[in-house]
């Protein structure tokens, strides 16, 4: 089944800033998240995808800087500009579920975009954990792009030497992963090999995600937005299982 067939009615209520239709956890599996897996590929470049919540940017920088480490990327592009939708400005969580969340709601709040202060924490994490150093010339640092959308069409502006079947590291949190695949393949290329690799928070992932109502209000978003956007053509009508 393609994500634009599943029978779910995505409701949009502009004043909350979120959907407020109900969807099954059975169809949120299906998907964000069933066939989500590393294909263990070495590549050139890796996007490793901004936000401005703090478990998750640490989350995907620690993983690329690893990557890196390992010989599995050689180019690293972070994107991320400072008026995303989890930027302190911008962030469309309710109240209540960041306050009854705070341990994992946590947004930064810092005049530093979202793609400069990742780099930041990947290069520190390297530095001290890892014992050792990424080239500047190795990161290509995108502090324009604010949704997924704009940060494909960038890397599509950078990534100017990629041929079909090329492969790609696509780095993001678990529940963002199949919206960011999508986007990639409409917005990016549809000839390339994606290698999603998820970062873990302990929160946002398959097995944990519905244990909090952040991790719940961010999969419900999600999956409701991959729906949406398939129907309209903004994303790939990425085929994905139906339980």
């Amino acid at each position: 089944m393609r994500l634009s067939e599943f029978k779910v009615n995505p409701i949009w209520n502009n004043a909350k800033k979120q959907y407020t239709n109900d969807i099954s956890k059975d169809i949120i599996d299906s998907i964000l998240f069933d066939n989500i897996e590393d294909t263990n590929v070495s590549c050139k470049y890796c996007i490793l995808l901004g936000i401005s919540r703090k478990i998750e940017a640490i989350a995907r920088a620690q993983v690329v800087a690893r990557l890196y480490k390992e010989g599995r990327v050689k180019k690293i592009l972070i994107t991320g500009g400072k008026n995303g939708i989890s930027s302190i400005s911008k962030n469309q969580t309710p109240v209540e579920i960041n306050m009854s969340n705070s341990n994992i709601s946590e947004i930064f709040n810092d005049d530093y975009s979202e793609g400069y202060r990742i780099k930041l924490i990947m290069q520190e994490y390297a530095s001290k954990i890892l014992k050792f150093t990424i080239p500047e010339e190795d990161i290509i640092l995108d502090e324009e792009s604010n949704n997924t959308i704009e940060n494909m069409q960038f890397a599509k502006k950078i990534f100017f030497d990629l041929k079909n079947g090329d492969n790609i590291i696509l780095v993001t949190t678990g529940y963002h992963m199949r919206r960011a695949l999508g986007t990639a393949m409409k917005h990016l290329s549809n000839s390339i090999n994606y290698c999603p690799i998820v970062a873990p928070t302990g929160y946002f992932e398959k097995e944990n995600y519905y244990k909090t109502s952040l991790g719940m209000l961010l999969a419900s978003f999600d999956a409701n937005r991959c729906i949406e956007q398939a129907r309209q053509g903004i994303i790939e009508d990425i085929e994905v299982k139906n339980k």
